[in-house]
């Protein structure tokens, strides 16, 4: 399938029109008239992930976070390590799907909520979002430490930041991948009593835990690694189209972060 029309069809189902107005999603290097027969799909695009694209010979990346946010001024060679020209060079195409996945049906934060074992899961946004990115959902009661348990087991997390009660009995959950502190007030306001997240300030913790909030910071890494894993079924279940299409889940996206 040429490129122009596999793009058409991300966009459709993907919803790219829905993407918030400061992101940059969609296709963002291609030829058109190109072949698509691999896809790999990635969190983010560095130099490991674009070795195995070349590796697997793979015509397009679909990542979450995009490769071009700003306005790039070179694509030379000789710019050290410039990914944009070494697809370029190679022929592989990039596609972003970012704030518009966060917040689509069976997008990545469903899929999160999903993996926490989250019942009931229900979009919530404020007066000023169209499209919210925000789930809260039920639980089995349970204390705030044992869920912090299983929030570790089931996403693999060895660190995570907690603030607030650890004995409490929750009963109601929220969470926005990433970076989502800005979506607290509308946690709990929507009954969350525990919220999770990723990249919380210090002073802002501080703040939320003088208010006796209950806040998780999972990581902005650790809550979106599941990214290739949910667009492979966001696509095999919703994207009748790409089913000749073959998928890779890459397996090289790595936490910039080390726990020492």
């Amino acid at each position: 399938m040429k490129l122009r029309e596999v793009s058409k069809i991300l966009d459709n189902k993907l919803r790219a029109n829905i993407a918030e107005s400061w992101d940059n999603v969609g296709l963002l290097l291609g030829d058109y008239d190109s072949e698509v027969k691999k896809i790999l799909l990635t969190l983010e695009l560095t130099r490991d992930v674009f070795d195995v694209a070349v590796k697997e010979k793979a015509d397009l990346i679909i990542s979450h976070h995009p490769l071009i946010f700003s306005g790039i001024k070179k694509v030379v060679s000789s710019e050290g390590d410039n990914l944009v020209y070494e697809l370029i060079k190679s022929e592989i195409a990039f596609y972003g799907a970012h704030t518009n996945f966060d917040a689509i049906d069976g997008g990545l934060s469903d899929y999160f909520a999903q993996k926490l074992g989250g019942q009931n899961i229900k979009v919530i946004k404020s007066p000023i979002e169209e499209h919210g990115i925000c789930r809260i959902f039920n639980i089995k009661e349970a204390s705030i430490e044992d869920y912090i348990k299983h929030v570790k087991s089931v996403m693999k997390i060895d660190n995570l930041r907690f603030s607030g009660n650890i004995n409490d009995k929750i009963k109601k959950v929220a969470v926005v991948t990433g970076s989502g502190s800005e979506y607290i007030d509308l946690a709990v306001s929507n009954g969350a009593q525990l919220f999770i997240t990723g990249d919380l300030k210090y002073h802002f913790a501080l703040e939320l835990k003088e208010k006796g909030l209950n806040i998780l910071d999972a990581g902005h890494f650790d809550t979106e690694k599941i990214f290739p894993e949910a667009m492979h079924k966001f696509i095999r279940n919703n994207i009748e189209d790409l089913r000749d299409i073959e998928l890779i889940k890459s397996e090289v996206d790595v936490n910039p972060f080390e726990y020492r």
